[in-house]
């Protein structure tokens, strides 16, 4: 497990447009501009802190070209957590590069590919 500079972030979670609890994995949507300039762009293993608990995470950042966007958002999709914390500060932490930004033809697709990446997050932390 290996972190990215060891830094806590801190992030208001904002409302977003509800897709990823369509494809049954809802995020908590951050402001990106709580990471470096610099910060590569993909998926990538992480914890977060919520309601005095720590809680392994799936972070992306970057373009969901799936959708046509060009700009990059910042999103957690927090495992076994389910309650709504919009408005609210949260606390993370970039572990382990996953994989780059990838594109896909279908939101089936995109399901396959992010149940894949929580397996790997899973092993790792």
């Amino acid at each position: 497990m290996k972190s990215q500079n060891n830094a806590w972030r801190q992030s208001r979670v904002y409302h977003g447009k509800k897709q990823g609890r369509l494809l049954g994995f809802p995020t908590l949507n951050l402001d990106p501009l709580v990471l470096p300039k610099d910060q590569k762009e993909g998926v990538y293993a992480a914890i977060v802190k919520l309601k005095g608990k720590t809680y392994k995470a799936a972070l992306f950042f970057g373009p969901r070209i799936v959708v046509g966007e060009t700009y990059n958002t910042l999103e957690l999709y927090v495992f076994d957590f389910s309650d709504e914390i919009y408005d609210k500060k949260i606390e993370f932490q970039i572990l382990d590069f996953i994989r780059g930004v990838m594109d896909f033809s279908s939101f089936e697709e995109l399901k396959k590919q992010i149940k894949k990446d929580v397996e790997k997050i899973q092993s790792l932390i």
